[in-house]
Formats: structure tokens, sequence, C-alpha cells
């Protein structure tokens, strides 16, 4: 969790001033700031640690590149600057570093984001220059920037929860794709933004599975190890699900190789009247023997922060989990700066949420020109079925399905790779999903207690390899991530890698019909709704009865939203 913010022109210290202002909550060690001819760029670490970015300047070229991330072991700013003047672009590519990489040569300056999206970029035109962060919050912060909303990323925050592609929701702001770079260029101040990173699945035959299974432990444990910090601590989100299971056991396979301590490890839980996963939690910890501390969270508990947490998301974000990563991400903070998770297992070796789409292949049940399209839409069970009638009529009127909704997952479907099925899924999970609510919200919740994330299990390398594996190995007889469960199954408890798939069950309803419900409809009261003229305020209203299962999720949605827009739109104080 640190800063980069820059923007191109002749030097004006008022906007520096604003952007920097507007990220000092990342960071405010080792402060650097590179002024150029063409630009300025300036970065602040989380902590003075050079393994968390910087920026390197060649004299003798003139040239200079700026990162934010987490640099590979080994590997330093200077590192990443020599391989970009020797090896160009791709040079510096193939060392997969989780950064916003920055470079200029005095002609172009380029802007690139890391295949998976670990890190996130923004950047919009104004005044003539172009301004870029790593938040939006910076870019608004500048002068004379408007702040409107994207009525088109309203709608597809309804459908998905998050805001996809490259709209953002303050209009007139893009967000860089993952695995894309954005050029500038120097004299005429044009930007292009071009797709670098291609998703290719080459398959054997389904053949023996074995090979598959010894791969992906090596090239997942050895992503493990490589994101460990030697000689420090270490903390670890432990949902006791199979995919943070398996990053514990692999983290402390490592840190006792090396003669260090296991990571010491989170949970959480909702009450113990409430459906929750302790039993499997403590299970790993146990067979681990990790020092592992257990938070109750209760609808009370996150009341007097969720104006913070979303200030820190500075994107709206409806994902009601969101708020488990926030206060457990305080508790970390106690004891470490890095934390492991295990985010990325399903969409990156296919889990559960593929097989009705899978099945829907194989038996269609909608047809028409956009049928898996829609099919795939339908799987979201947001606020998708009620775009139109949750919207303003005002916002209504300028949304197109075919366009705003279809036309975000379509070309992932229509692409030449991967080919196969449920490599597409895959994909399209991880360029929407992982790359817009997952990693960034981890990042950014992790990061407002200044602690770094490691997620592992969407290393480049890992990807690569399960895409390469045939899907009979992720998806074997109906058991979803079979090659995870395989390669795991003699490092953790018969019980963890049987169990099915449940997900953190955040009780939404329960707190908005009990501790959140007076702050819920004082945010949502009908003039509330009215004045701000995004959503529909009949709706709304009829929403906030929670008359259906799906109410409470929807509920979130509004209240997340409504609080970022008086946030970010009408710059209300914290």
């Amino acid at each position: 969790m640190s800063a980069l913010w820059a923007y191109s022109g002749q030097h004006d210290p008022s906007i520096e001033a604003s952007m920097a202002g507007a990220l000092a909550h990342r960071g405010s060690h080792r402060v650097d700031v590179l002024r150029s001819a063409s630009t300025t760029v300036g970065v602040a670490l989380a902590h003075d640690d050079t393994r968390l970015g910087g920026i390197a300047r060649d004299v003798s070229t003139g040239r200079w590149l700026a990162a934010v991330g987490r640099l590979r072991l080994g590997v330093s700013v200077d590192d990443l600057l020599r391989m970009w003047i020797t090896g160009g672009a791709a040079g510096l590519r193939a060392e997969h570093p989780e950064c916003i990489v920055m470079t200029g040569d005095g002609s172009t300056t380029t802007v690139i984001r890391d295949a998976a999206g670990v890190r996130t970029a923004y950047w919009t035109r104004h005044g003539g220059r172009v301004l870029v962060a790593v938040e939006p919050k910076a870019i608004v912060a500048v002068d004379g920037v408007p702040r409107r909303i994207d009525a088109r990323a309203v709608a597809q925050f309804l459908m998905f929860s998050f805001v996809p592609g490259e709209r953002c929701s303050v209009e007139g702001i893009s967000e860089l794709p993952a695995g894309s770079e954005l050029r500038i260029d120097d004299r005429t101040g044009d930007c292009d933004v071009r797709r670098w990173f291609v998703h290719e699945d080459i398959q054997s035959d389904g053949g023996d599975a074995g090979p598959w299974v010894r791969r992906a432990r090596t090239a997942i444990d050895r992503a493990v190890a490589d994101r460990l910090p030697p000689g420090e601590s270490v903390g670890a989100f432990l949902s006791g699900g199979l995919d943070s299971s398996l990053v514990v056991a692999a983290a402390c396979a490592s840190r006792r190789e090396r003669g260090e301590s296991p990571p010491t490890t989170f949970s959480l839980h909702f009450g113990h009247d409430l459906p929750n996963e302790l039993a499997w939690s403590q299970a790993v910890a146990d067979h681990c023997q990790t020092e592992h501390h257990v938070l109750e969270v209760s609808g009370a508990d996150l009341r007097p922060v969720l104006r913070r947490m979303v200030w820190h998301l500075d994107e709206p974000i409806g994902d009601p989990v969101t708020a488990g990563n926030f206060v457990l991400a305080r508790l970390a903070s106690q004891h470490t700066r890095w934390v492991l998770n295990g985010e990325g297992g399903d969409p990156v070796f296919g889990g559960p949420k593929n097989l009705p789409m899978l099945l829907a292949h194989c038996y269609p049940t909608m047809h028409g020109p956009y049928a898996r399209e829609e099919q795939y839409l339908a799987t979201w069970r947001r606020a998708g079925d009620e775009v139109f009638s949750l919207l303003h009529p005002d916002y209504r009127g300028q949304i197109d399905r075919e366009r705003d909704l279809i036309g975000v997952v379509r070309p992932y479907f229509t692409a030449a790779q991967p080919t196969a099925f449920l490599n597409k899924l895959m994909v399209t999970n991880m360029r929407l999903k992982g790359a817009h609510l997952i990693l960034p919200k981890v990042d950014r919740m992790l990061g407002s207690f200044r602690l770094t994330p490691l997620s592992p299990l969407f290393d480049p390398n890992v990807i690569a390899l399960s895409l390469r594996m045939p899907p009979q190995a992720k998806l074997r007889h109906g058991t979803e991530k079979w090659v995870l469960k395989a390669a795991y199954e003699d490092m953790l408890p018969a019980s963890v890698i049987q169990r099915p798939k449940s997900g953190m069950r955040v009780p939404v309803q329960v707190w908005f019909q009990g501790e959140l419900k007076r702050m819920a409809r004082e945010l949502l009261s009908p003039r509330s709704v009215r004045q701000a003229g995004v959503f529909d305020p009949s709706r709304v209203r009829d929403v906030l009865k929670y008359r259906t299962g799906r109410d409470g999720l929807r509920s979130w949605m509004l209240v997340t939203f409504e609080l970022w827009r008086r946030l970010v739109i009408d710059r209300e104080s914290l």
C-alpha cells in the first residue's frame, strides 16, 4: 500500500500538493519526486522498505522508472530500470513485478499495470495535462477536475457490485485494465491504451493428472515462498476454506525450512449463533501449529467505521466481504505488516461458480446472439435483474444493455484465446472480478492499516500453469479445484479437503433489520434518494423492507454507494 501519482506538462506545485495530499494515507516514508521536462511523478512508501517500490534514474540517458507495489525478493527499482533499458518493455514484464510501473525516456511516458491486476492505476486528461494515480481520489483532488457520477458505471455496479473494465464511477476518469499499458506522447499529450498480456491455453490431452498435481504444488509453493519476507513476522487470513488453508500450509512449510516461526493466522465470524467456518479454520490452525486469532464482528462494530471503510475503497464496491477484510486488517496490523491471503483459488482454478455456466454451455436454456453473455450475467445475482428498476429515470435513459452490460463480458467470450470454455470463464472472472473487485478491495482494506497484501494464487506463473493444464484437472467428475485438493491433501486435514465451498456468509440482512437499520433508513430516506437523483426512491423504499433474501445484499450495495457518493461527489468530510 504505497502511493504513486503523476501529471504531464510543466511543473505545478499546487497539483503536486493536491495529489500527494490525497494519497498521504497510503504512505509517508521514502517520499521521492521526479520532475522531468515533461512529467512530474511522486512515490511515497507505506514503510521504509525498498521492496515496496521507489524511483530510479539513469543520468547518462535521462531515462527514469517509478514503481509501487511488491517487488520480488532481491530485485530493486534500479534493477527494473536496467531491465527496461536493456530489454525494453518485454524485458521488464518478464520480471512480473506486482507493481504499477511508470517509465519515461523524454519522448514517451508509459504506465504499466501488472498482468493479474494486483495494483490499480487511474488516469484522465484535464486542462491539457494527463493525470495518473493509484486511486481516483488523487485525480479528483486536482482543482477543476469535474466530480460527476458516470451513469453507465452505476448500472455496471448494480450488475456486478463493482465497476469493471476501463470505466470509473467518476465520469471522465478511466481505470487502466490489468495487463495493459497507457502510453503518453510527451510532445502532443496523445494517449493510447494497449493490452500487452494475453491469456493463452496451450493444453496437453487429459492423460495422467499426476504431473499436473506435482506442478501445481511446486508453482504454488514457490509463489508463497517468494512472497515471504525473510526475518520478519507475517500474517495470514484463514477462512477455513481450501484456498486460504493451502496458502497457510505452504507458508508454514517454507518458513520452517528457513528456521522461522509459522505465520500468525486470523479468522472472522459474525456470531456463534450464525453460520460460520470456525471449526475448519481452527482445525487448520491446530494442524499447522499457528498462533491463531479469532475476531467476532457485529453490525454495531461496523457502524462507526463504515464511512472510513468506503472512503478507503475509493470506488464503490458492494461486496459485504469487504467489511470483513477491513476489520480483520485492523487486528492483523497489531501483529505484522505482511498478510497472506487465499484470494484467487476460484477464478484461477475453476471454482464452483463456473458450474452453472458449464451446464448452460452443454445444455443451453437461453438462445440468441448473446445467450452466453446473458447466462453469465445471470450468475452474478447481485442487483442485475433490477438495474433499470433501481435507477432513477434520468439515469435509466442513459443505459444501453447491449453496450453497457453485455459489452463488458462479450470480448472474453469472443476472444480467440483461451480456447477451452472453462478457461474462457476463468479468464473472464480473473479480468473482471479478480482485477476490479478481489484484488483492489484487499489492497485498499489492508492498505488502510499500512499492511501489504500477499496473494500467491494470483501469481502470473500460477495462472499460466492453470491455463496450460487440461480442464479435467481443475474440474474432475464434478469436483471443483480438484488439482488443488490433490496437491495439498497431505498437508491439510481431510475435513478441509473434502468440505464443500461455502464462502463467507456476511449477515447483512440481519444487520439491516437490527444494528444498521436506522443508519440505512437515514442514508436512503426518500428525501435523500430524490435529492441525489441516482436511484428510484420508491424501489429503494421497497428494498429496505427486506421482503426477499437478496434485499439484504442490495441494501448493502445501496448504502455503500450512497456513502461513496457523499464522500467523493459531495465532498463530505469523514
